[in-house]
């Protein structure tokens, strides 16, 4: 028999973590955090060192107490991608689980690495790279295989777990991106071989949403179309936040800098740590003449150079959820002083939850009352829609699908579409449920 349980991340958005067990062996799948909740502990967009007891109180990380009586068992911890909601949990949670080899990609893997240096975690537990379509055998009986994905950063991966009693597949999250700005197309072929599967536990973050998720490459072109507009003065400071794990969209903004002959800079620790990582994993290195600055008094200097010589920088910042800590919030409320028809480009989306909108809404509004030009949702979802849902239940054919990284309307949206196309039968799990199957 083979048991799911239900730790973060299913009728929430956040805080992702499954553990699946065969017999006397388990793996975890993800280990997040929950980055509403987490901001309003922290008030920081990165991972800071704090108590874990106090990120159970704050429902900002996944309740592992519920698996401890298996801890002795897990033979692995495998994070899909480089989010925060993903892999941020890893370095408070892993020592927990003793015998636990963390599996992951070069980025994800490096990304962590440097998680743990910055906050000087130490975790005992051996890291893995492993390649986006590699097969690691964790024993006789259970064998986890990577499947190339597209997602918002790079080298995310469909994870398959090979047991005995038939494959388990975990798509939490992705899209299918056929122009991907960088890294390879989702490996179609792959998964058409991997199926039928036993069970599928599948993104439904738009399980309501018609069509199919835009290609990066849109996004590109929105952020191509503002920039060479002619409303934006090349006299003025441009100001672009986005994730700071989002390396396509980075690669996008310093072509754009050098088109526009201005010089790209990066302000925020998160934002050189990815870049570090991009640059150790040979995905994306910024440009020789671009500065990357996340010292407080460093960019303190940087950005009274930047009000002095506004035309002179394309400046690409941390703080799109209006975190209080963060370098946008702090330059709007007083370190660098905004002038009238300065540009402020939002190429993110808000994450769902807490009160991360009314943080945003009063950010925007603070930008506009200082005659800033300010643009939104200049951006496309690294989640997958329900063609690309659909297309993924043919290729996998699972006997049965449990909606994740979703609220409960969007988990029953994509139940009754499944089962008006007879695509699968659809189980809706909460936090802290147990599947057998």
């Amino acid at each position: 028999m083979i048991e799911i349980h239900s730790l973060g991340g299913f009728l929430e958005i956040g805080r992702n973590m499954t553990l699946v067990r065969y017999n006397d062996e388990a793996i975890i799948i993800d280990m997040g955090l929950h980055m509403p909740n987490y901001i309003s502990l922290t008030e920081e967009e990165d991972v800071a060192k704090v108590d874990y007891l106090k990120l159970l109180e704050a429902n900002a990380a996944p309740d592992i107490r519920k698996i401890q009586k298996f801890a002795h068992i897990v033979k692995a911890i495998v994070p899909t991608h480089a989010h925060l909601d993903h892999v941020g949990a890893i370095p408070y949670f892993a020592p927990f689980f003793p015998n636990a080899q963390i599996l992951g990609t070069k980025f994800t893997c490096s990304v962590l690495r440097h998680i743990c240096s910055e906050e000087n975690i130490k975790i005992k537990n051996k890291i893995i790279d492993l390649n986006p379509n590699a097969i690691y055998w964790i024993s006789k009986n259970l064998k986890v295989e990577f499947i190339q994905i597209t997602h918002s950063t790079p080298q995310t991966v469909l994870v398959i777990i090979h047991t005995p009693l038939g494959k388990i597949a975990y798509a939490n999250d992705y899209k299918f991106d056929n122009a991907p700005i960088i890294g390879k197309k989702p490996n179609k072929q792959r998964l058409k071989k991997v199926g039928p599967v036993k069970l599928l536990i599948q993104d439904t973050l738009y399980g309501n949403k018609l069509g199919k998720t835009p290609s990066e490459a849109v996004a590109h072109n929105m952020l191509k179309d503002i920039l060479f507009d002619e409303n934006i003065d090349d006299k003025n400071a441009v100001i672009i936040t986005t994730f700071a794990s989002h390396i396509a969209r980075i690669k996008s903004i310093c072509d754009f800098a050098k088109q526009l002959k201005r010089q790209p800079v990066f302000l925020g620790r998160s934002l050189k740590k990815y870049l570090d990582a991009a640059t150790e994993s040979n995905i994306f290195k910024i440009p020789k003449n671009a500065i990357c600055f996340s010292y407080r008094r460093q960019v303190s200097k940087f950005l009274k150079e930047l009000r002095e010589k506004p035309s002179k920088y394309l400046v690409t910042v941390t703080g799109h959820q209006a975190e209080k800590k963060a370098i946008l919030s702090r330059m709007v409320e007083g370190d660098f002083g905004f002038r009238k028809d300065d540009a402020v480009i939002f190429s993110c989306n808000v994450i769902p939850g807490g009160d991360n909108e009314l943080r945003r809404e009063a950010l925007e509004a603070s930008l506009e009352s200082k005659g800033t030009k300010v643009f939104v949702d200049v951006h496309v979802s690294g989640h997958a829609s329900r063609e690309d849902h659909k297309m993924l239940l043919e290729t996998l054919s699972p006997e049965i699908v449990i909606p994740a990284h979703s609220t409960i309307d969007c988990a029953k949206s994509f139940q009754d579409f499944c089962e008006s196309k007879k695509l699968s039968k659809v189980m809706i799990l909460k936090e802290g449920d147990v599947l057998n199957i």
